[in-house]
């Protein structure tokens, strides 16, 4: 089986943590991050995860695990270090139909965590299905170091000129066109969008009209 990788966006939706050990600080770091709105629940809390709680950071409930506690939650993460009781949580959200990742458990998993490298517009996540977590930091740290420094700089142009494109050459009708042209553009070496803005205009509208039209994928 091949997951489907996607970018879950949390942003002011509520998620529940299961447990409040080293494990579940790391966890709960990147879903603040990701500015999801975060409710624990644990009989035993690490300092730092108590801290957080105490500023208002975390919702902290001292007690645990109980089905309801899913209510109205996006998503779950369990890292109680107990096999039984993070599968006892994933029953709970495949009950649910409610996503839920459980730490080190691959078999109680509807979503594996990956490793992530952020660069302004950019993520980079790389996974192993759960096989081989203390890889993936290293496989996606190594990725990274391949990208150009001024990466972020030369998305966020492609992103301009394809904004741009839909004006110059809008509707529907034109749309495999389009697609063709910006296919063009992105397998150009990475100076290509270093020209300055005319020139890079020009030469994607020659592409656009020289091109055989593309489906999108």
């Amino acid at each position: 089986m091949t997951p489907l990788a996607v970018g879950l966006l949390l942003r002011d939706r509520d998620v529940l943590v299961v447990g409040a050990g080293p494990v579940a600080v790391a966890k709960i770091g990147r879903l603040l991050a990701s500015q999801a709105r975060v409710t624990v629940v644990a009989p035993d809390v690490t300092p730092q995860i108590a801290a957080w709680a105490q500023d208002g950071v975390v919702a902290l409930h001292h007690r645990r695990f109980a089905p309801a506690d899913l209510d109205g939650k996006w998503f779950c993460l369990t890292a109680t270090g107990r096999d039984r009781v993070d599968r006892e949580v994933f029953d709970a959200c495949e009950a649910r139909h409610l996503l839920c990742n459980a730490a080190d458990v691959p078999e109680a998993c509807s979503v594996f965590l990956m490793a992530q490298e952020d660069a302004g517009p950019i993520t980079l996540a790389v996974g192993t299905r759960g096989n081989s977590p203390g890889l993936s930091g290293r496989l996606a740290r190594e990725a990274r170091a391949t990208w150009p420094e001024d990466v972020a700089a030369l998305v966020a142009r492609y992103g301009a000129i394809r904004a741009w494109l839909k004006q110059e050459r809008p509707g529907p009708a034109l749309l495999e066109q389009r697609t063709a042209a910006l296919r063009w553009l992105a397998s150009q070496p990475w100076d290509v969008l270093r020209r300055t803005e005319a020139d890079l205009q020009a030469a994607v509208l020659h592409a656009f009209a020289t091109l055989p039209p593309q489906r999108p994928r």
